[in-house]
């Protein structure tokens, strides 16, 4: 099923979005905050992991080369 134009507005947000963890995480690490970090990562984790399953379910294509990560 092909993306609405809300889903590709809600992709983009969820970009804008880890973009800016990306941000605040760099600003956490040279104040030494690690649950700051740990938070933000998580956080950028879940919303990159969402939007990659909204954008499979819409029809993209998975990636040859993917593998699920090894948990150790």
């Amino acid at each position: 099923m092909p993306a609405t134009d809300e889903q590709l507005l809600a992709w983009a947000e969820d970009c804008l979005h880890l973009n800016g963890h990306g941000t605040v995480i760099l600003r956490a690490l040279e104040t030494g905050d690690i649950d700051r970090v740990r938070d933000l990562a998580g956080r950028a984790e879940r919303r990159a992991w969402r939007m990659y399953c909204e954008m499979v379910a819409a029809g993209a294509k998975i990636p040859e080369d993917w593998r699920q990560p090894d948990p150790t």
